[in-house]
């Protein structure tokens, strides 16, 4: 007999063997398998369906991500932004989001946006919207994390003060597992490449981004390399921003 195998309901092979190799998956993404067997009379008999998610690859060193190689996303994204990313929205109701956006202000024409109308008030502590990275793997080795960030203030927004922090997650799905390196608090637009001190990371993490404030900003253009342990003293928490033209 004769099988016709399909992947989120595109036809992708026709089989006298009761195998396939699906190639060409992205990583980090849902599919549904089926297959059907296909009668003597040319007619098909009902699928059989199978529904799975790939696996994210553990990124090594050094590790660019400039956001090029992906589609631009929706605004209003409360889904995975980017295969293997993860976010974490509030669970109050606010116009908040995290997408991949076309923009010609930033080195490249894409960026990681993010928007929150969160007001940073005491009424509102700590509520911050999380990104998260595919796992990043040091091997035991000091490195440094690099990125660039435009900060916008959102247009008739009260002069409140807006919160970013990059830093790493263990669990992208445990906010509580977030560490800062770097934190930016500020009531106006700014435009900065950051980069951390030399640090001793854990061997697996995440990089992860969190704010909180009614802004939109702009990440592009992140590193994580491997570098020599430093003759000084060093901490998660400093690091040094050039400012950008």
């Amino acid at each position: 007999g004769e099988w016709a195998v399909y992947s989120n309901d595109s036809l992708v092979a026709v089989t006298t063997t009761p195998s396939c190799l699906l190639g060409g998956l992205e990583s980090g993404t849902d599919y549904t398998a089926a297959v059907r067997e296909i009668c003597w009379t040319g007619d098909t008999a009902e699928a059989a369906t199978v529904s799975f998610t790939t696996l994210c690859p553990t990124q090594s060193l050094p590790w660019v991500e400039d956001f090029e190689s992906y589609s631009s996303s929706p605004s209003y994204s409360t889904d995975v932004v980017i295969p293997c990313w993860h976010t974490i929205l509030p669970a109050i109701n606010v116009a908040s989001y995290v997408s991949l956006v076309s923009i010609g202000s930033l080195h490249s024409s894409r960026a990681l946006k993010f928007y929150d109308h969160i007001y940073v008030t005491q009424h509102t502590p700590n509520v911050f919207i999380y990104a998260a990275s595919s796992l990043v793997n040091t091997e035991g080795r000091a490195a440094t994390v690099q990125f660039d960030l435009n900060v916008t203030r959102v247009p008739q927004s009260p002069d409140q003060p807006f919160i970013f922090q990059a830093g790493i997650m263990t669990d992208v799905s445990d906010s509580t597992t977030f560490i800062p390196m770097v934190t930016v608090v500020t009531t106006g637009d700014m435009h900065c490449s950051f980069s951390t001190d030399s640090l001793q990371l854990p061997d697996l993490f995440s990089v992860a981004f969190r704010f909180c404030g009614d802004i939109s900003a702009f990440v592009d253009n992140l590193s994580v390399t491997a570098v020599p342990l430093p003759t000084h003293e060093s901490k998660i928490g400093r690091a040094s921003c050039r400012e950008r033209v």
